[in-house]
């Protein structure tokens, strides 16, 4: 694993200046192409609201070409140094192959998962893994919460500062009210830490849940895990999946 960390002022509670800390976990394999639109409609509507961020990142060195035959993605060299472009404040970097190697054993209660797609659930168990390992980067006490993301998004439009402030100040989460697939949205969220734990820690609950033969798609899984709960709400921010092909 390797890691790496800037320095940044913690600006004082005295100044009633929200705090948030950005995670952002999984594979590069578009960042070049999504950057922008990360800084346009996130980022700086933080700084816009004056709303301190700092940016926890966790994601994955390939030893060998990336495809994905069901996504249509043909071989590509993946580079993760190429998350550097989003300024971390702190990154770490697992070979996949190895994280691989340590989940082998997943795969055996794959079965039941649609048609016994050994992938799915791979692909799935690095995205947890990852999401848990930049949440425990995250010094929670510097922070109000948190927002979470992944590196493929695109944003078509900006975030909803009202709502960041909601989840903060009220204990709530906010998914995206789109792609629920009957459902909650698993690839973007923000809320207080309270209540975004169990979101962004799933990775600790997600083998005994293969193992009870439930599972079905992260979607439903996740609204599972927060039951008619009042305090999850829906924002109504959109953004785009851009694969290593996408333009």
């Amino acid at each position: 694993m390797e890691s790496s960390s800037t320095t940044s002022d913690l600006i004082s509670d005295e100044l009633g200046q929200k705090k948030c800390a950005i995670i952002i976990y999984g594979l590069n394999r578009s960042i070049t192409k999504t950057h922008e639109s990360i800084e346009k409609y996130i980022l700086n509507v933080l700084k816009e609201n004056n709303i301190r961020y700092d940016i926890f990142v966790h994601t994955y060195k390939l030893d060998t070409l990336y495809s994905n035959e069901r996504n249509k993605e043909k071989p590509t060299h993946i580079d993760y140094k190429e998350m550097y472009i989003l300024n971390p404040y702190e990154m770490e970097v697992d070979d996949q192959n190895e994280v691989d190697k340590d989940h082998g054993h997943y795969v055996e209660y794959t079965k039941h998962v649609r048609g016994g797609d050994i992938n799915i659930v791979k692909n799935y168990t690095r995205a947890l893994f990852s999401l848990n390992k930049a949440f425990n980067m995250v010094d929670k006490k510097n922070y109000d919460g948190c927002l979470i993301m992944r590196p493929d998004s695109f944003f078509t439009e900006p975030l909803n500062v009202n709502h960041l402030i909601d989840a903060f100040d009220n204990n709530i989460v906010y998914t995206p009210s789109f792609d629920e697939w009957g459902g909650l949205n698993d690839r973007f969220a923000f809320g207080s830490f309270e209540k975004i734990t169990k979101y962004a820690t799933r990775y600790n609950l997600f083998l005994n849940h293969l193992k009870s033969k439930a599972f079905t798609n992260a979607e439903q899984w996740l609204k599972k895990l927060y039951p008619s709960d009042p305090s999850v709400k829906k924002t109504q921010l959109r953004f785009v999946t851009k694969r290593t092909h996408s333009l």
